[in-house]
């Protein structure tokens, strides 16, 4: 089952459309880390392999489903060094979100193809 994000969503500045917060939103999880981690609205997120339903900025290269975007963070997450796990919400699918403001790894053919992931999912960059 999927959990999507129950609470009305106060518009971001990243989203530009969406069919409603249940059809387009979900409920996410960001893993803690030894690292203090900071997320802007608008990263592009990639699932863990070895996680399902865990999420890290994309990255180039990398071999654990970082590689391939999966989503865009709505919110700002800020993960303080040793933190345990965040819940935030993300557009995972059905959606809109303003190409200018995402924050992602790469270079323009790196980022062309997670455009094109986003867009597998149904999620606009425009």
């Amino acid at each position: 089952m999927v959990e999507t994000f129950k609470q009305p969503l106060t518009e971001s500045w990243i989203v530009k459309g969406k069919v409603s917060d249940e059809m387009s939103l979900e409920a996410i999880t960001i893993p803690g880390d030894a690292a203090a981690t900071s997320y802007k609205p608008g990263q592009v997120l990639g699932q863990l392999t070895a996680t399902p339903g865990s999420f890290r900025a994309v990255a180039v290269g990398d071999t654990d489903g970082l590689a391939v975007a999966d989503c865009v963070l709505v919110r700002e997450v800020e993960i303080p060094a040793g933190g345990d796990a965040v819940r935030t919400v993300a557009m995972r699918r059905l959606g809109t979100v303003d190409k200018s403001k995402l924050v992602m790894d790469g270079d323009a053919a790196a980022q062309a193809a997670y455009i094109a992931s986003l867009e597998a999912k149904h999620i606009l960059a425009r």
